[in-house]
């Protein structure tokens, strides 16, 4: 294999195991367009607003030496010069109005064509970032190189323009990336509460396969601007308990599928109504509602570890598990 074929696969190998990168680069992502959204939206006000001021103040300056010279002068003629010229004045108002208009639309072209050049920027730069803060480079790993974030990019990008984008997402953040992810928060969950680990005991891969519906749910919420309404951890939380219940649910659901299978695999019965010799419980399909219910019942006590390790106020926990429930559910 070629040497720059390995070193492309470095970076994507960072981002296929380290959910941590992907999750971070994504939420730097959204804090950088929260941060700048207010100055750029007043920036924008203050321009749409100009035209309007300089053309009231134009007319006025215009009312004000039309005053003055029919006061100073008594010329008639001059009178008569005067709106003439005011008379073709407005019609080049009405002309460059014209231009301005189609100039507008031109310029509103770019515009939305630089917006997107400039996301996408942005979104390299975040990228950028977080591989360099979760990245280890200690052997057998290598750095993950500029060239290589430039060659994954959907436009023509330079380096400057990285290194720019990359300052620009520093400096709205105040140089604060946010070091809390969510694994460092289930990592430390896992290791401070016997309960978390003893309602993981029966389950066929244990604590990764929770892990992998706590992540589902993280990246499903990920895809909604309002995540930043709610911190990280108050969302690994959420994700964790639902993820857990889930997971449990499905443990459940299983069991029974497999009691069911095994029940009919050993039966003997010849009967005309084989039903009529096997337990109730094995001929009706259960509603997944049950078994939620009763994963719900399992994990009340690590719904309250949980509320007093990250010391979460039970209406906020609610609250976010309600939004959370509600993403992605179309």
């Amino acid at each position: 294999m070629r040497k720059d074929c390995v070193e492309i696969d470095d970076l994507f190998d960072q981002l296929d195991t380290c959910r941590n990168t992907r999750f971070h680069a994504v939420h730097l992502f959204h804090r950088y367009f929260f941060r700048v959204t207010d100055k750029k939206l007043s920036i924008n006000l203050s321009t749409i607003a100009s035209p309007a001021q300089s053309l009231r103040e134009c007319n006025n300056s215009s009312t004000h030496s039309r005053a003055s010279s029919s006061e100073d002068s008594d010329d008639e003629s001059s009178g008569g010069d005067w709106d003439d010229a005011s008379d073709a004045a407005s019609d080049d108002t009405v002309v460059v109005k014209g231009e301005q208009v189609s100039g507008y639309e031109s310029e509103s072209d770019n515009w939305q064509d630089g917006q997107e050049a400039v996301t996408w920027d942005t979104a390299l730069g975040s990228l950028a970032l977080c591989v360099k803060f979760h990245r280890d480079f200690l052997g057998p790993l290598s750095p993950v190189y500029a060239y290589e974030f430039l060659d994954i990019a959907r436009h023509s990008v330079s380096y400057q323009d990285l290194e720019v984008s990359q300052r620009d997402i520093l400096s709205a953040c105040s140089f604060s990336l946010g070091s809390i992810t969510p694994q460092g928060l289930m990592d430390e969950l896992w290791l401070a509460l016997p309960t978390l680990r003893k309602a993981t005991e029966p389950l066929k891969d244990g604590w990764k396969s929770v892990q992998v519906e706590i992540w589902d749910m993280l990246f499903d919420a990920l895809t909604e601007p309002d995540i930043l309404q709610f911190p990280v951890s108050l969302l690994t939380a959420s994700a964790l308990l639902d993820g857990l219940i889930i997971a449990i649910a499905r443990h459940y659901k299983t069991e029974a599928d497999t009691e069911t299978w095994r029940f009919q695999r050993n039966s003997g019965c010849r009967c005309p109504a084989p039903s009529t010799c096997m337990p109730e419980n094995t001929t009706k399909q259960v509603p997944w509602q049950v078994y939620v219910s009763k994963a719900i019942d399992a994990v009340k006590d690590v719904v309250l570890d949980v509320t007093d390790i990250l010391q979460i106020r039970d209406a906020d926990l609610e609250r976010c598990r309600a939004w959370m429930s509600q993403v992605g559910c179309e």
